[in-house]
């Protein structure tokens, strides 16, 4: 791909449009880019690893289109990614990857609407303050005692299929807590008492 010849390329936007066809593995070669934006087009396959490459991203975004297969775990490089990570409203399936977790300036991450079956989140940030893995085929999620920090955390329209109090004493910073539609079990634990910031809880 002549895409690769851009070598002193910042920022490349090419959202809203009509493009098909998949993301060349060359763009890990754009070593300067701190801007990719892809959105809301018809892209297919996958993630090349190669992303993982271009250490001056600070914006990735992909979310709407058809993309597929599992996350990267090479995104985690992008440690000078700021604030918004967002894939959603793609295929993507199987573990989102801990390194995802692990992107220091990571606050919000918004993989909805995608048909991912796990998480290893819980073993990685602790600067996350919005999460949302909604509209998913999760089977359960493991929570993090870690997630201080945490504002907003929404796995709404899931196939979680656990104890709805366990691991939810840690998350004290928690303002939106949205977990309907899926398949908890349990009484309504007292631990929800321990979320005194609380403002919207959907069960």
């Amino acid at each position: 791909s002549e895409l690769g010849l851009l070598s002193n390329i910042q920022t490349l936007r090419l959202s809203t449009n009509h493009l098909i066809g998949t993301i060349p593995s060359e763009v890990g070669l754009l070593s300067k880019l701190s801007e990719l934006d892809l959105s809301t087009n018809h892209l297919n396959g996958t993630i090349p690893s190669e992303v993982g490459l271009l250490i001056q991203l600070k914006q990735l975004r992909l979310f709407t289109n058809h993309l597929s297969g599992i996350i990267p775990k090479e995104l985690g490089k992008l440690t000078n990614h700021e604030v918004t990570l967002n894939l959603s409203s793609n295929i993507f399936t199987g573990t989102v990857p801990m390194e995802l977790g692990m992107m220091s300036n990571i606050e919000r991450l918004d993989l909805s609407r995608n048909r991912l079956v796990d998480s290893m989140l819980h073993i990685g940030s602790v600067s996350m303050k919005y999460l949302n893995l909604s509209h998913n085929e999760l089977l359960s999620f493991p929570f993090s005692q870690d997630w201080t920090n945490l504002e907003a955390l929404d796995l709404t329209e899931n196939q979680i299929n656990q104890y709805l109090s366990t691991g939810l004493v840690g998350l004290s910073s928690l303002k939106d807590l949205l977990l309907s539609n899926n398949y908890f079990f349990g009484t309504i634990p007292n631990e929800i008492r321990s979320l005194v910031r609380l403002e919207k809880l959907h069960l």
